[in-house]
């Protein structure tokens, strides 16, 4: 992770939305019965948000979570660490692999650290075969200078995002109407931005009639990091209303 992003990531949008995948990861299944591995995650991420990156190594782990003695512990003897991020990765791969509704993010340790980030997931096979997304570019509201190109960007993050979850589904807006019977929806949104602090407003139209509207705030220089931090959020609470079950009701009520 860069420096601006772990910037951004001490700031509530991006540390929120780690914190509520972790919360996800931990009440599941893979991880109820696995006290050692709930809390090993909870450090991981604790000392990341908090900015405790020292922490953030074999030897710090060993004496934090592991508690070994200070004066004994030698991390080339002793593989504690090593073997345990292992099964952490591997018990992590198996919860997205069988999570029941497709995470819009994921939490990964890449190996060769111990640093945890949230990455998108790939299009799933989950997601309803009959669903079209329509982008609309969003709308820049703002009364401040180089927010064009701020806001060109966000659209780019976004999009490349929204493919990533919900691959060929996801359209550039429509020329003609949707076809009678497609569980079609068409995302646009305006953005406002004030000094440090942006605030992105998303809806979901469908045959006509609003589905979904959220707002999603976030604070930190106008960067690519901010960007990705905000496209994140947006991104998980748009799939969140974009589950199978989700059209399915729609489709019920007729909306």
């Amino acid at each position: 992770m860069d420096t601006r992003l772990e910037e951004v990531a001490r700031g509530l949008p991006y540390a929120q939305r780690l914190r509520e995948a972790a919360a996800l990861v931990l009440a599941s299944p893979a991880f109820a019965k696995a006290p050692r591995m709930r809390q090993l995650l909870m450090f991981l991420v604790d000392a990341m948000l908090d900015g405790k990156r020292e922490q953030l190594c074999e030897y710090g782990i060993g004496l934090a979570v592991f508690r070994r003695d200070p004066q004994q512990y030698d991390t080339a003897a002793d593989p504690v660490v090593r073997v345990q991020m292992g099964r952490l990765r591997e018990r992590l791969g198996a919860y997205y692999r069988m999570a029941q509704v497709p995470a819009a993010l994921r939490i990964e340790i890449p190996r060769g650290g111990y640093l945890p980030q949230l990455g998108p997931v790939t299009a799933r096979s989950g997601v309803d075969s009959r669903l079209r997304l329509q982008l609309a570019p969003l709308r820049d509201l703002s009364q401040v200078e180089g927010s064009a190109g701020f806001v060109s960007g966000l659209d780019e993050e976004l999009a490349t995002r929204l493919f990533q979850i919900f691959g060929r589904a996801v359209e550039a807006p429509a020329v003609e109407g949707l076809a009678a019977g497609e569980a079609g929806y068409q995302l646009d949104g305006s953005i406002r931005l004030e000094h440090q602090r942006v605030r992105a407003s998303l809806r979901l139209i469908r045959a006509g009639r609003i589905a979904w509207v959220a707002q999603f705030d976030a604070v930190g220089e106008r960067d690519m990091a901010l960007q990705a931090a905000l496209a994140a959020d947006i991104c998980s609470g748009l799939q969140r209303h974009l589950t199978p079950s989700a059209l399915r009701w729609s489709a019920a009520q007729g909306a």
